[in-house]
Order: C-alpha cells, then structure tokens, then sequence
C-alpha cells in the first residue's frame, strides 16, 4: 500500500518521547527507484532515478485547553 497519512494525537508529555520513537520505527525514509523518460532521448528508454520515500514529519505543540463538543 501507498499513500500519506495525517494522524492528530494528543498525549501527555511525559508520553511523547514514547509516541515519536514508536513513530520513528514505523515511519522510515528509504530509497525507491522510479521510471523516468527524458524528452532529450527516445521515449523508448525509461532511466530510473532514485526517490527519498516515507518518512513522518512530526509537530509537538503545547495546548493550554481544549474543548470535546
């Protein structure tokens, strides 16, 4: 499967140490490689290049309150 996921968590903040290194472990970047045409060469020839993929981009921000309505 592939795709992008937004996840909102709210957790206390003697948890959150323990909330980015389970996201570190499930989020890794790695390596892909992908077919590319190039208009300067015959279309027939497809060269891959490498992509960085996955990976998580992570926001901790205190709340002073918030509201379940």
């Amino acid at each position: 499967m592939q795709g992008n996921t937004t996840l909102l968590m709210g957790v206390d903040d003697a948890r959150v140490e323990k909330v980015l290194e389970v996201i570190r472990g499930t989020c890794v970047r790695r390596k892909k490689l992908l077919p590319h045409t190039t208009s300067e060469l015959p279309s027939a020839i497809n060269l891959p290049i490498e992509v960085e993929a996955g990976g998580a981009i992570v926001f901790v921000v205190d709340i002073e309150e918030f509201f379940k309505l």
